[in-house]
């Protein structure tokens, strides 16, 4: 059993999610970048960080729904030692419940073809993919893009026209 709490700069697992995200974090203290990032720990009983999650919210940034929030999971990880355990599924849920609470619309990351743990993880919570591949590239990153919709909002929009 796992609790997962969101944290911030300062909080007692802050160095924790450093550790885990040095990047996210370089982005998520760096004025320039302008993000905003959320970042998550799952803590063991013993009060251990066994894993954590990074979440940009922001605008789709592009095209006729530019203003349409959502969210872009850069990063998910579960320790080694505690995998298949629980923490993924604790992590991703408290991640996109966080996301809807904040308006979001949907949410979307990218996951490898061979990341098999990522893929039996999202498969089991149900989640959409959409093969990624630019095949103008000289050596093509086979990838799949998750995407995560706000249930709600799928509700409202595809729920009522199937009764």
């Amino acid at each position: 059993m796992v609790d997962v709490m969101r944290v911030k700069q300062g909080d007692e697992h802050w160095p924790d999610v450093a550790d885990m995200f040095p990047s996210a974090v370089g982005w998520a203290t760096d004025p320039a970048e302008g993000g905003d990032y959320h970042f998550f720990v799952a803590v063991a009983e013993d009060g251990d960080a066994v894993g954590g999650s990074v979440i940009e919210i922001g605008t789709l940034r592009f095209g006729p729904l530019a203003d349409m929030p959502v969210g872009y999971l850069e990063d998910i990880l579960a320790l080694e030692d505690h995998r298949r355990k629980g923490v993924g599924t604790a992590l991703l849920r408290a991640t996109l419940n966080h996301a809807w609470e904040h308006g979001c619309e949907n949410v979307r990351w990218t996951v490898t073809y061979d990341n098999l743990p990522a893929l039996a993880l999202y498969r089991s919570m149900g989640l959409g993919f959409i093969p990624d591949e630019d095949p103008s590239q000289t050596e093509p990153e086979r990838q799949y893009t998750v995407v995560a919709i706000n249930p709600t909002r799928a509700e409202q929009e595809y729920g009522a026209s199937r009764q």
